[in-house]
């Protein structure tokens, strides 16, 4: 549960909700979920290491990544590097999709 949080606060910083809905409203993190156990079967691990890795980058702020307010959410993922930017491109693609 904890990951799908993550992962639906990400995807709703990718594509916010304003005068339009935004990927919460489009139901994104099912998407991701079913092609998950689907196509993007072999992304398991690298989506379970990401969505860690983003939280562990959050808790320098003394929260996870979904209790954090948008503004500093966007600072972490601006500021991630390595494995854990490399995910956050795939977690881009698939919420585009």
């Amino acid at each position: 549960m904890a990951e799908a949080r993550t992962l639906d606060a990400i995807c709703e910083q990718i594509i916010p909700s304003d005068e339009t809905p935004g990927a919460k409203w489009a139901n994104v993190v099912n998407f991701i979920d079913r092609q998950l156990v689907g196509p993007y079967r072999r992304q398991q691990g690298a989506y379970r290491t990401g969505l860690k890795a983003i939280d562990e980058a959050a808790a320098k702020f003394g929260k996870d990544f979904a209790s954090l307010d948008p503004p500093i959410q966007t600072e972490v993922l601006a500021g991630l590097t390595g494995d854990a930017k490399r995910f956050f491109t795939t977690a881009i693609a698939h919420t585009m999709q």
